[in-house]
């Protein structure tokens, strides 16, 4: 198996008129007839191209709709722009596990998720081939006729950014580890787990994805359908199934948690733990964003899984990282990767002293608005005002500020109590709890000191309890061990519920 990063480097990039290299990509809605081309094209960069000109997905221009079937390279010859050979390239193979987030370089052919031992499936660990296209392409005849009409058509988007291997110098620091430096950042569209079925066209350096064609085909009224002619596909070469790519090489800073109190679950093949950990990567990121006064744009996020041995059975616990978005980096995630540094940034997260590289920002600034109303009243999980924003639209539905903060107490301090005590998750409790219990006609109740609601017909007790609390009985927290004996006490049958879950799936 050879690899993307063994090509030479003109497979990854295009050398415009100044040499330099770009990773630029165009979606070619015409035929180029001159190089470089002027007209009949959409460029994008690349990690947002995998996405946006992906076989299927649909583009609007001039008022036509412009969807993408298939990948395709244009190379200047006298002059001239024709078709270059092989443009889905060399291609690499990776374990992506949709579960705990890990990515897997040179990943066994066979087997489980390595981290969470997640099956294999599209849902859970799968093995992909990787291609880092050199340009998209539609049907052009169809793009000629194809007026947008007020609709077009969303298809799967990249996953978050995924790290694969170039930090290995981890520097404890509180109740954090971290290390800074350069490695190897993955994007990648794998269609929903399903990856893409190119075809080659016959005759023509082309590959195609015919259920793109035939969705691009229906676009067009019935009269105009039956003027398109079918692309006529290679019968000698085999299909070729691949999942899009954006790779790059940029600085990266990873910190994890040092030591997780017993009756806490941060394993992030756990909804709860998944959230709490994009949430502290989010809070951290906006925070640094803030304090270096850059765009959040310019800096990605992903987490990365890592087995913890400190328990048994190794269950995998996790980091985040946050790169820069330029390739070769812009300097700022090596920066803030310094141990002293994202101490201090954790600390002004949690409103307790400003950055030394800040000189006017006050030190609560950042974690007043978020703590007080209205935003503490307003916000039960996330919003614009603390975690979303349109870059990572597809976590908006697991944000939660309260949970970030959890987190960013704890990286600073082992015996942080992570309980609902917190003012923020008091507060929270006390509104929901009344409604959610009613909701499910359900008789509200205290067990111990936890919230509860009691279904007398099926003789069942419902118990709200924190969202990082394990629900494993050999981790229970002194808590939830309280509250699950007083309700087994009474006879009841016992489910916990997180108030996670109870805010965001309240009639489940």
């Amino acid at each position: 198996m050879s690899t993307l990063s063994s090509g030479p480097v003109f497979r990854g990039h295009f050398f415009p008129m100044f040499g330099f290299p770009t990773r630029t990509r165009f979606l070619y809605h015409k035929r180029p007839l001159r190089w470089p081309p002027q007209y009949g094209i959409i460029d994008r960069e690349l990690d947002i191209a995998i996405s946006q000109f992906a076989p299927g997905a649909q583009s609007i221009k001039d008022d036509k709709l412009h969807t993408a079937v298939g990948v395709v390279e244009f190379v200047p010859e006298a002059g001239n722009a024709v078709e270059g050979p092989n443009p889905l390239g060399e291609s690499e193979t990776v374990g992506v596990c949709r579960r705990c987030q890990a990515l897997v370089p040179q990943p066994m052919p066979m087997g489980t998720c390595p981290f969470c031992s997640a099956a294999q499936g599209s849902d859970g660990y799968r093995l992909a081939e990787l291609t880092e296209p050199p340009g998209f392409s539609t049907w052009w005849w169809i793009s000629d006729r194809a007026e947008f009409r007020g609709g077009f058509e969303f298809t799967p988007r990249a996953l978050r950014a995924r790290m694969g291997a170039g930090l290995n110098n981890y520097r404890p620091h509180g109740n954090f580890s971290i290390d800074a430096g350069s490695a190897r950042i993955y994007r990648i569209n794998d269609n929903d787990g399903n990856d893409f079925e190119f075809r080659k066209l016959d005759h023509r350096h082309f590959w195609m994805v015919e259920e793109a064609f035939d969705s691009a085909l229906r676009d067009l009224p019935a009269a105009e359908q039956r003027r398109i002619q079918r692309p006529s596909f290679d019968s000698a070469t085999p299909p070729v199934r691949r999942a899009l790519a954006a790779i790059s090489n940029t600085d990266v800073m990873a910190a994890g948690i040092n030591v997780v109190p017993v009756g806490l679950c941060l394993n992030p093949s756990k909804p709860e733990a998944k959230a709490a950990w994009y949430s502290f990567g989010f809070l951290v990121r906006r925070a640094a964003a803030v304090s270096l006064d850059v765009n959040e744009s310019e800096l990605d996020l992903g987490i990365q899984p890592i087995p913890d041995f400190s328990t048994p059975f190794a269950p995998p616990t996790a980091r985040i990282f946050i790169s820069d978005s330029l390739e070769n980096g812009a300097g700022y995630s090596t920066f803030l990767g310094d141990p002293n540094r994202f101490e201090e940034l954790l600390r002004f997260v949690l409103g307790q002293a400003r950055p030394s590289w800040t000189r006017s920002t006050p030190p609560d600034s950042f974690h007043s608005p978020l703590v007080t109303p209205p935003h503490s009243h307003d916000c039960v999980s996330s919003c614009h005002r603390c975690l979303r924003e349109f870059g990572n639209m597809a976590y908006h539905p697991i944000l939660d500020w309260r949970l970030g903060l959890d987190m960013a107490r704890l990286a600073l301090d082992p015996g942080a109590h992570i309980d609902l005590t917190e003012s923020y998750w008091f507060d929270l409790v006390a509104r929901i709890a009344p409604p959610y219990f009613g909701g499910l006609s359900l008789q509200a109740r205290t067990f111990d000191t936890l919230s509860g609601g009691v279904d007398a017909f099926n003789n069942e007790a419902f118990i709200l309890i924190h969202p990082l609390w394990d629900t494993d009985a050999a981790n229970f927290r002194p808590e939830v061990a309280a509250a699950v004996a007083d309700a087994q006490g009474q006879g009841f049958r016992v489910t916990l519920r997180s108030v996670f879950h109870a805010v965001r799936f309240p009639y489940e």
